[in-house]
């Protein structure tokens, strides 16, 4: 009896047998030897062959979810970025394909508009025709987000994430309602406020914030925290005294400042005045080696008084 001889599985022959189903226009079977090939070894030219051969047999969810993986160079291009915005609307995934639009509208070359132009009434269009003949699916939705404010907070902020699943009009139907209630957390408040400023609406809303204050926003007009003067001040001022010495805790600091700037979103520039002073107070709670004996006394009750100012704010999170 002969051995059988167990080959290894090879790259470029999926490859090959998925191109050629391809010229049969056996989308189904190219698919699937694409796939094949992929779990041998993930690159992105074949990332997007696979979601191009699955856009055209309809599984735009599974599409999607592959693109995902490569989510920076679909970025990239403009013609990568079309595409991957189809994936969204087809995902009905409006206020993120928005987002994506209207980010690369401001950040965007001029010779890209057109189409980015292009891409948004896109979005709308299928937006409109997904809320006026789904809207029994819209209003379950609606119903289903509505009892968030009763969950327990890192529920919330999973459930808030179903927000993105809605047209812009019920986005902003709920959004006023969740803004202002205080059983709904600050981080999920911030988090829907940013979603308003991407998006670019005009409207005047009322935020409650961290101190129970209501404030009123106009989205369109409010810059995100983490580009926020006062943001990028904290950043450089840590960047000086850390980077160079401890580059790690320095990335864990910065998601501690994150935070914080998420906590006290949209009025950090108002607060934030000495960048330096509010620096040495993350210094001082989590950098052992930092000595605050060092600086003068008048700067030292200052530090500790910010400290314990920020401490404050984000111990009672829970309950604002």
């Amino acid at each position: 009896m002969g051995i059988q001889i167990e080959f290894p599985k090879n790259f470029e022959r999926y490859v090959d047998m998925g191109q050629k189903a391809m010229k049969e226009r056996n989308f189904a079977q190219a698919a699937e030897y694409f796939l094949k090939a992929y779990e041998i070894e993930q690159d992105f030219p074949l990332n997007f062959l696979i979601a191009n051969t699955l856009f055209d047999i309809g599984e735009y969810k599974q599409a999607l979810n592959l693109a995902k993986e490569f989510e920076e160079d679909y970025h990239s291009h403009l013609e990568y970025f079309s595409f991957y915005i189809q994936l969204l609307a087809l995902n009905r995934q409006f206020i993120e394909a928005h987002r994506e639009i209207n980010t690369r509208i401001y950040e965007g070359e001029e010779n890209e508009m057109e189409e980015l132009v292009r891409l948004k009434k896109e979005v709308r269009h299928n937006e409109l025709l997904f809320r006026q003949f789904e809207r029994k699916k819209i209003e379950e939705l609606k119903n289903e987000i509505s009892l968030l404010p009763e969950k327990e907070y890192f529920q919330q902020m999973i459930e808030v994430k179903k927000m993105s699943l809605l047209t812009q009009e019920d986005f902003l139907e709920v959004a006023r309602n969740f803004l202002a209630n205080e059983n709904v957390q600050i981080l999920v408040r911030s988090w829907i406020l940013e979603m308003l400023v991407v998006m670019g609406v005009q409207e005047e809303m009322e935020f409650l914030w961290v101190d129970k204050s209501v404030q009123k926003i106009k989205p369109n007009e409010t810059t995100l925290p983490y580009q926020t003067k006062s943001y990028q001040q904290v950043f450089q001022e840590l960047d000086e005294l850390l980077g160079q010495n401890d580059p790690i805790l320095m990335v864990n600091l910065m998601e501690e400042v994150r935070i914080f700037f998420a906590v006290i979103f949209p009025l950090s520039d108002s607060i934030i005045t000495n960048p330096e002073v509010w620096a040495k107070s993350f210094l001082v709670d989590f950098w052992g080696e930092y000595d605050l004996i060092q600086e003068v006394e008048e700067l030292q009750k200052e530090i500790l008084e910010k400290s314990q100012w920020r401490r404050g704010v984000l111990l009672g999170m829970d309950s604002v």
